[in-house]
């Protein structure tokens, strides 16, 4: 889900994932909402599976 909304820019994603990685400001656990946790609760998926 996240990035959903730059295919038109594809090459940003690369980009903006790597900013959101190094972004001392967010917590771990915002990282993994923003990359992770957000798609899983909008498709239903059990979290616990990809751990």
């Amino acid at each position: 889900m996240y990035g959903s909304d730059l295919i038109i820019w594809p090459g940003l994603l690369e980009t903006s994932i790597g900013v959101i990685e190094k972004a001392n400001y967010l917590f771990f656990e915002q990282k993994r909402d923003i990359f992770f946790n957000n798609a899983a609760r909008f498709f239903r998926l059990d979290e616990n599976k990809f751990k």
